[in-house]
């Protein structure tokens, strides 16, 4: 099985402002801009960040706490004798 970049760890319909390393306290520091106006995303609310994209904009970075979990439920799958060469995510399957 190839390694996953960490980027690629989530499949672009599973990526959010939920999952996204590039969030600080409730706030985008991602260097992205707003499609509706061009702004830039730094420093808006994760809330106004999800309405304009629900799967992630362009400069999404799994969070480290994502990618724990996604890391623990691999090695669940691993000890139950389960194969992770064709492994899905929870929201995948």
């Amino acid at each position: 099985m190839s390694e996953k970049t960490l980027w690629d760890y989530l499949e672009p319909n599973e990526r959010s402002c939920d999952n996204c390393g590039l969030g600080c306290g409730g706030c985008c520091v991602s260097y992205g801009k707003r499609p509706d106006n061009g702004e830039e995303l730094c420093g808006l609310s994760t809330s106004e960040t999800k309405k304009l994209f629900p799967n992630g904009c362009s400069d999404w970075r799994i969070s480290m706490t994502a990618y724990c979990e996604i890391e623990e439920e691999k090695e669940r799958n691993l000890k139950q004798g389960k194969d992770i060469t064709t492994w899905k995510t929870k929201k995948q399957k």
